[in-house]
């Protein structure tokens, strides 16, 4: 049993908060040796380990053909698209043609339904905080008194 009068740092952390023994920590951009072990021999291997999956793969091995069509072909990424609509979305009559532009784009075909809905989103969020600043605005007006 210990004595309880005794402080002593707990099991596995030596250090008091705050400090450790190292107080500038891991350099930045320092690997693990393992890691660096794993890619090294990888490395010497590469060119059989490929030969190996892609061979897998015509043989019919589903997963090895997986794996090779996903470093073949790279991952969707979202496209950056533009909607035609003039200024800045500043009032609800700002929004509303902005939302109309949107519409009349997704029926054209030049955007889907999902990059429509998601911009509408976008533009539905941007509304409500210009929505929370004029509450904002017109609440201290009349808390000075200014608003009549």
């Amino acid at each position: 049993m210990s004595d309880p009068d005794t402080q002593s740092a707990p099991r596995g952390r030596p250090f008091t908060p705050g400090q450790s023994g190292n107080p500038k920590g891991r350099p930045k951009g320092s690997r693990n040796a393992v890691t660096l072990l794993a890619e090294a021999l990888l490395n010497d291997e590469a060119e059989a380990i490929i030969r190996k999956v892609v061979d897998k793969a015509l043989e019919g091995d589903s997963a090895a053909m997986r794996l090779a069509i996903e470093r073949m072909i790279p991952a969707k990424r979202q496209r950056t698209i533009t909607v035609d609509f003039e200024g800045e979305i500043n009032t609800a009559a700002d929004a509303a043609r902005a939302s109309s532009a949107i519409v009349s784009a997704c029926v054209r075909g030049e955007i889907s339904w999902e990059e429509a809905t998601q911009i509408s989103s976008l533009i539905e969020s941007h509304l409500r905080i210009l929505t929370a600043v004029e509450v904002e605005t017109r609440l201290a007006a009349l808390e000075r008194g200014v608003l009549k």
